[in-house]
């Protein structure tokens, strides 16, 4: 007895949406749409797109059941402090959602793929806190000010950020502007530009009541500590952790020497996301 035909449906949404060749055809079509979108295309300036193409295209593989293997970073530790912001993600669902439409991928794959694909909002929109007012502002003056001048004159982008336990942020990448940061808590802020490995700068926060900058022979002076057991930490920029002292003020003038050893590794460091300048992408 003949059996009734029907068409048997594959498990896998990798298979159902066409297998390898449809998933790096979308995924294409995605990122040139991206990288046309005024709300975003500014996050692509310096990225090696066929690598992050690839990772991408790996990426989706995995989360439809595909056999690919995603050797990318977690989307979380990708987009740390990037601020991401909510229109920025709609505009990448925008994207793909009409990549999706050009290749007539059909709705139910449109709507799986894009449940996939929804749980990662929450790694990766981080919009910025609203812009403090007052004392609770602090500018970089030495880093997003001084760097967005150099590129108010040569036209140049940058990406201002710190991988500092103290504060870590990423400004995002700018150019003719101003961008803000508030530290809020005590410690080194080491800042560079992710675009330029040259330009670098370090921020120290401090709570206590007293500090001072030495001057262009390393002297410091403070003109009035009352007598009593301090604890003094010194740093400078060829320095990894403050040099720690418990000192006594006396009466009258005191004089004291500390020795920053320089044992604060050279170079021009790594970049945002933690890899050694000068490494492929």
């Amino acid at each position: 007895m003949p059996q009734p035909a029907f068409d048997a449906k594959p498990k896998d949404l990798f298979t159902r949406l066409g297998g390898q060749p449809a998933i790096e055809a979308v995924v294409g079509e995605f990122v040139a749409r991206l990288a046309a979108d005024q709300r975003v295309k500014f996050r692509f300036v310096n990225s090696n797109i066929p690598a992050r193409t690839k990772d991408l295209v790996d990426f989706v593989c995995v989360v439809t059941g595909g056999p690919c293997q995603y050797g990318g970073r977690e989307m979380k530790i990708l987009h740390a402090s990037m601020h991401v912001t909510r229109e920025e993600w709609a505009a990448t669902v925008e994207a793909l959602v009409g990549a999706l439409v050009k290749f007539d991928v059909p709705e139910a794959e449109q709507a799986e793929l894009l449940g996939a694909i929804d749980p990662l909002e929450g790694q990766i929109v981080d919009p910025p806190a609203e812009r403090p007012s007052g004392k609770e502002l602090a500018k970089i003056e030495e880093a997003a000010v001084d760097l967005t001048r150099y590129g108010e004159q040569a036209e140049i982008y940058h990406n201002v950020f710190s991988r500092s336990a103290a504060r870590p942020f990423d400004l995002g990448i700018f150019k003719n502007a101003q961008r803000a940061v508030t530290f809020d808590r005590e410690g080194i802020v080491k800042v560079g530009c992710n675009l330029h490995a040259n330009m670098a700068t370090s921020i120290i926060v401090v709570a206590a009541p007293h500090y001072a900058v030495t001057d262009a022979k390393g002297a410091f002076r403070f003109r009035s500590l009352a007598p009593g057991a301090y604890t003094l930490r010194a740093w400078t920029e060829r320095t990894a952790e403050p040099v720690t002292r418990t000192i006594e003020i006396k009466e009258g003038t005191n004089e004291i020497s500390i020795d920053a050893d320089g044992e604060a590794p050279t170079g021009t460091g790594q970049d945002k996301f933690g890899a050694p300048r000068g490494t492929p992408p």
